[in-house]
């Protein structure tokens, strides 16, 4: 966090401080993590608002998400290093609760590449949600925070414009590479510790998240997508 730009956490996501500009997320949406009491949620650091506190930059956003399925996709995907980053590591299970509209989807897109002539491995949904949480995993705290503060303002209710309001929340049970995971815990950590509420910035939410703004928008461009994963898991070390 050293060398961070200096920046005021989302109003939005203060607790106990709503932001005029944009509705304040649904804390108790998410089941991935257990319940606390009030006394026990992390509160805003007292030095976060100071000119002289380190904290994760986070601009403020209308209501209006910036980050759809449509929008991610036409986004042109960040170059590959050439090498495999996953070469030798396990795959470790990861249990998140996710909107059944991002598995459903997820599923959807796996089944059509298939029936095209992927492999039922190659184009699993667990592939493929691995391909987009590699591509599309915020570099720095900071693209997190931006993340985050978009997801909690897309999902906030009651807005009409959030596609998974009234939605249930499902288990997805993949086997992802243990590095995965591990970024997201130590992402979700850094924000945690500048302030951001443990429930809208956890693992599930990042996860979540990033599957929203990085899921293809048609079959062609998953087929693209696939490619790319399995052209870095197949890259020497």
């Amino acid at each position: 966090m050293a060398g961070m730009k200096k920046a005021t956490i989302p109003a939005g996501l203060r607790r106990g401080q709503p932001s005029p500009t944009r509705p304040q997320p649904d804390a108790g949406r998410d089941e991935s993590t257990p319940r606390r009491g009030r006394g026990d949620r992390p509160t805003r650091p007292a030095s976060a608002a100071t000119s002289g506190s380190t904290s994760v930059p986070a601009k403020p956003k209308s209501p209006q998400p910036k980050r759809t399925p449509a929008s991610a996709a036409a986004r042109t995907l960040p170059a590959s290093s050439g090498a495999n980053p996953y070469a030798g590591q396990k795959r470790r299970p990861m249990n998140h609760l996710v909107y059944t509209g991002i598995s459903g989807r997820l599923r959807e897109l796996s089944e059509a590449l298939i029936a095209g002539g992927y492999g039922a491995r190659d184009a699993s949904q667990a592939q493929l949600t691995q391909a987009i949480l590699h591509f599309y995993m915020p570099q720095d705290a900071e693209a997190a925070g931006d993340l985050i503060a978009d997801w909690s303002a897309l999902t906030a209710v009651p807005i009409p414009s959030n596609p998974y309001r009234g939605q249930k929340r499902r288990p997805m049970n993949h086997l992802v590479f243990e590095q995965i995971p591990v970024r997201l815990g130590e992402l979700s950590e850094q924000l945690i510790a500048a302030g951001y509420p443990e429930r809208s910035a956890s693992q599930a939410q990042l996860t979540q998240a990033i599957l929203h703004s990085g899921m293809p928008a048609s079959v062609d461009d998953t087929g693209d997508l696939v490619q790319r994963w399995l052209q870095l898991l197949t890259a020497p070390r």
